[in-house]
């Protein structure tokens, strides 16, 4: 099928303990997709090879879950893959490719007002 992978996985692992009159959680995710082609001849330039991308997380929470704090890497083993490929060889002799986003980390901070 056009843009879709024949098959793909996902998939997480997280923690959660006590600590410090809260908890801390680590976390751990993936996403793995098959060969998929972006235009409907399945033109070998078209071809997305089988990836998959990991991210991490470590996140506290204060007591009563009020609030937290997050700690995060995105695609941390900087999987490079399409997401978009347009073939306009015959015109304009290229091939238009967007990538996905590179390994890229934050903190993220949350307080619920309930």
């Amino acid at each position: 099928m056009t843009l879709a992978p024949e098959f793909s996985l996902n998939g997480v692992a997280r923690y959660e303990w006590p600590a410090f009159s809260g908890y801390l959680a680590g976390q751990l995710d993936f996403n793995w997709q098959d060969e998929t082609y972006f235009d409907i001849q399945n033109h070998p330039v078209s071809a997305q090879d089988s990836y998959s991308v990991w991210n991490a997380r470590l996140s506290y929470s204060g007591a009563g879950d009020r609030w937290s704090v997050t700690a995060f890497v995105n695609n941390l083993f900087e999987e490079e893959y399409r997401i978009y490929s347009f073939d306009v060889t015959n015109l304009f002799g290229f091939n238009q490719v967007a990538y996905g986003r590179p390994r890229w980390a934050g903190v993220s901070f949350r307080y619920n007002l309930n």
